[in-house]
């Protein structure tokens, strides 16, 4: 049993090098106690001549305890460590500058600046890192600056020293070096470290505060190995309880909450008292392999959920959780599970997941994500032949079968029960609501057994856009996501009934975006709604593209192309929208992205706008919006982009929603083939373009606009209108007009009999 085997833990702990935050601590403490021993043993030896076999015992158990509590001390937490190695090598430092030997006192006086400069190279780094996000500059930048803390607030071993004349007067000294001694910033320094103590210790002992672990390397079919790490609840009995599974690519050896799992065990193991399994996903951090994005979930996740209702510590009953990454992975093993009645793994939390692999995540309309390829997709894989693999598939072939819940039906073979979180600016808000869908035409157990929690989040969840903020009336939203995930696992893994009927909880729970400012907001609007169902009751309504730029529900008078010139090399750069990391995301206003400068007053001659004459009644639309547009081009392939937006009185204008088409897949949902155009300006296409699903109000004395372009760089690549094979291309790339780029001369049919470009809306109101 795990209990049994404490000190073989005890010995992982300390040696196992996959964990480098623990076992860097370890070292740095065992480094500080040597320097500072090394230091004192020579001082009292050396310089003031103290025979060390004559000093009391008291006084060498006292000198190895305080030893010891700088090693304690030092495996608390890294930048602790740090602070400490540097406070023992300035006291080193200062000891051995009193020496009279040359060799020893120019060491003195080199340990001493060498951790002043860590110390100033942490505040630039913390700086970097605060303010920039990135986790490994915070670490570090945290570790250099503590350290650089810990030197400069501490005493210094004066001159003095020279004139000590024994063991007593060294003594009497550190005594008599106290508090008044002190100038006025240090001690500012030390009141400072005192005050935010206690609160340190509290968010540290939240997350270090750890139940039993235990790392092991997992086989999985194919021979590769998977780390795992298995969570124990502290007063573990030994009896089999449920388990919480969680696969991640970014690092399960993380001690951070917000980058590991270690949220996710103080959750699930410390407060609610379930076993929990973490893996590292193939290819990524402490497991073997190659990660290209999720191919080989399907088998992975479902050869360890086998693996975990063989163990003896598992009840037979398992459930699956994580947002992002490792919400995407669940959905890829669910369908090739194979549950024994009443048990396996049939519930589960994923958050901001998708459906679909290639149209929700790396291809959106045909079109490379080319943000997402490139900041996440070959960092998280460290292949940097990673886009190159992918865009070998950039039509949906048999390559993204496994990531696909709809490819080859394999929804069907979805025995799980699970609530689908999502926001309408996340990145992946279509592929959420299409789980949703699909998991409820799952086997009997799953259908009709789906809860759907859309928001009007980002991908982090936040409320809070740049340009606007959506009520948060007491953080209804994510309260339903932690209810409905209780319900859930409750009534699985709790073995009870505590849902009840489950014909008295709506499936769907929808917050309905408007101006924040306006009348009945957080009344009618910018509040949240349920529905039994998705879609919820609507009334698909038209609004047709004028000649004159209008946008209305009545017929266009006359008939006309309005064209625009598309050159790659000066593309519209993305303003928000269902996107994440790029350098606006969400509710964007458009006046930063739209005009020849931001928030200017001349429009960029490559978009077309059509906009409604201003509402004297409220517009709302819950559903799928989709642009009907009538096309022609003087080039074989380009792209065509809508954005919707929100215009208000006070000449904002924010995204609501937006979709992309590249038009070689025109005739082919499922973009498993393409046709060129044929480069001719008279011949007309036509082009639906999906802008996902969103739940919006525009209200009186706002004006609904629709705006077409052709780029929406770089959350995707630019396309270079040659109709050449799809390609990971940036602005720069296009040197060569004639050659390796072309501008398309792109029209829109307005008005023209047969060809009427239209948006349609899901009108509720």
């Amino acid at each position: 049993m795990i209990l049994n085997d404490f000190w073989t833990d005890v010995l992982d702990f300390f040696l196992d090098q996959n964990d480098l935050r623990l076992s860097t601590c370890l070292y740095l403490g065992l480094a500080s106690a040597l320097i500072l021993t090394i230091a004192e043993l020579y001082y009292l030896s050396s310089i003031l001549k103290q025979d060390l076999r004559s000093l009391k015992s008291k006084y060498w158990l006292k000198f190895t305890c305080y030893k010891i509590l700088i090693i304690v001390i030092s495996l608390s937490f890294d930048f602790i460590a740090v602070g400490i190695l540097g406070f023992c090598a300035l006291s080193s430092g200062q000891i051995l500058k009193t020496s009279k030997n040359t060799l020893i006192k120019i060491l003195g006086y080199i340990l001493n600046p060498i951790f002043y400069f860590l110390g100033s190279v942490g505040l630039v780094l913390t700086f970097f890192g605060i303010f920039g996000g990135e986790p490994l500059y915070y670490d570090l930048g945290g570790l250099l600056l503590f350290g650089g803390i810990f030197i400069v607030t501490r005493g210094r071993f004066k001159e003095e020293a020279m004139n000590f004349q024994g063991f007593d007067d060294y003594i009497r000294y550190i005594k008599n070096h106290g508090w008044n001694k002190l100038n006025k910033p240090i001690k500012v320094v030390i009141i400072f470290i005192c005050l935010i103590t206690p609160a340190f210790l509290f968010s540290y002992s939240y997350l270090t505060i750890m139940p039993l672990m235990k790392d092991i390397m997992l086989p999985m079919s194919d021979g590769v190995r998977l780390k795992t790490r298995i969570y124990f609840p502290n007063d573990w009995d030994g009896q089999p309880r449920p388990v919480i599974l969680s696969r991640t690519p970014y690092d399960i050896g993380s001690r951070f909450a917000n980058d590991g799992l270690m949220g996710y065990a103080h959750n699930y193991v410390l407060s609610q008292d379930y076993i929990m399994v973490g893996q590292d996903i193939r290819g990524t951090h402490g497991s073997e392999g190659e990660f290209y994005g999720f191919l080989t979930d399907y088998n992975d996740g479902n050869d360890t959920v086998n693996w975990i209702m063989e163990q003896d510590w598992c009840n037979g009953k398992v459930a699956t959780v994580g947002g992002s990454a490792l919400a995407i992975n669940q959905i890829c093993y669910h369908p090739s599970l194979d549950n024994p009645p009443n048990q396996g793994l049939r519930t589960a939390s994923i958050v901001v997941g998708t459906s679909e692999l290639y149209e929700y995540c790396f291809f959106i309309g045909g079109c490379l994500r080319q943000w997402l390829a490139e900041c996440w997709l070959v960092p998280v894989s460290g292949n940097n032949d990673a886009i190159d693999v992918t865009l070998e598939h950039a039509e949906k072939d048999e390559y993204w079968d496994n990531v696909s819940l709809e490819s080859n039906n394999r929804y069907e073979n979805v025995d799980v029960r699970a609530l689908h979180l999502g926001g309408w600016y996340d990145m992946f808000a279509q592929g959420t609501i299409d789980a949703f869908d699909l998991y409820n035409q799952g086997t009997e157990y799953a259908q009709d057994h789906q809860f759907l929690v859309m928001g009007p989040w980002n991908h982090s969840l936040s409320y809070v856009h740049e340009d606007i903020t959506f009520p948060d009336y007491q953080g209804i939203g994510i309260s339903y996501m932690s209810s409905l995930e209780g319900l859930l696992f409750n009534e699985y893994l709790g073995d009870n009934s505590s849902i009840g009927d489950w014909n008295d909880w709506p499936r769907v729970y929808y917050y309905v975006m408007g101006d924040p400012e306006g009348t009945n907001s957080g009344i009618e609007y910018n509040h949240w709604r349920n529905n039994s169902v998705w879609p919820v009751t609507h009334t698909p309504e038209a609004w047709y593209l004028h000649p004159d730029g209008t946008l209305s529900l009545s017929l266009p008078s006359g008939a006309d192309k309005k064209s625009y010139l598309y050159d790659p090399r000066n593309p519209v750069i993305t303003g928000g929208g269902t996107t994440f990391l790029t350098r606006y995301s969400g509710a964007i206003d458009q006046r930063r992205v739209e005009y020849t400068e931001p928030f200017g007053s001349t429009n960029r001659s490559d978009i077309l706008k059509f906009t409604s004459k201003t509402l004297s009644s409220p517009v709302e639309i819950v559903g799928n919006i989709t642009t009907e547009l009538y096309i022609s081009s003087n080039c074989t392939d380009t792209d065509f982009t809508a954005k919707l937006i929100d215009v208000y009185p006070d000449g904002k204008e924010i995204i609501v929603a937006d979709g992309i088409l590249k038009a070689r897949y025109r005739d082919y949902a499922d973009f498993e083939a393409q046709t060129l155009m044929d480069g001719s300006d008279s011949t007309i296409y036509e082009l639906n373009i999906d802008m996902w699903s969103t739940a919006y109000r525009f209200i009186p004395g706002h004006q609904i606009r629709l705006s077409i372009s052709s780029s929406n760089w770089n959350k995707f690549a630019v396309n270079p209108n040659t109709g050449e094979a799809v390609a990971n291309i940036h602005p720069n790339d296009c040197t060569d007009l004639g050659v390796n780029f072309n501008i398309a001369n792109n029209s829109v049919c307005c008005g023209i009999p047969g060809s009427m470009s239209r948006v349609w809306f899901p009108r509720t109101l």
